[in-house]
């Protein structure tokens, strides 16, 4: 919470709000780290849990609250997109190889990257 001082300088000082603030970012940073999507819902969720750890029973995790945390730390929500993290990396190994025996008996210039190709 920013507040004025008798020096019309801003201080910070610390409340009950700002460490469920602190502990909430860093859960957040934790579970995308792990490529765990979070939504508004998940993130209020959590802020009303640690409120009840910390004895704030006045403390409601609003809608006004989400927008306000989410512009604190710079946080937007966007769809996850990608497909590299939802493969299976033993999988992909697997398939080195086997693209040679699967080409067998086809000349060079009839194999194409149906990924780049249109319809023809």
């Amino acid at each position: 919470m920013w507040v004025l001082n008798s020096n019309e300088n801003l201080k910070f000082r610390k409340t009950e709000i700002s460490e469920i603030d602190e502990v909430l970012m860093k859960w957040f940073c934790s579970a995308r780290a792990k490529n765990i999507p979070v939504s508004g819902v998940s993130l209020q969720e959590k802020a009303r849990e640690l409120g009840e750890s910390l004895g704030l029973e006045t403390f409601k995790a609003s809608n006004g609250w989400l927008e306000k945390f989410r512009t604190r730390h710079n946080i937007s929500f966007k769809h996850i997109s990608g497909e590299e993290k939802s493969v299976n990396p033993k999988e992909g190994t697997d398939w080195i190889g086997r693209p040679k025996s699967l080409f067998k008996g086809y000349d060079d210039r009839d194999i194409c990257n149906a990924d780049e190709t249109g319809v023809f």
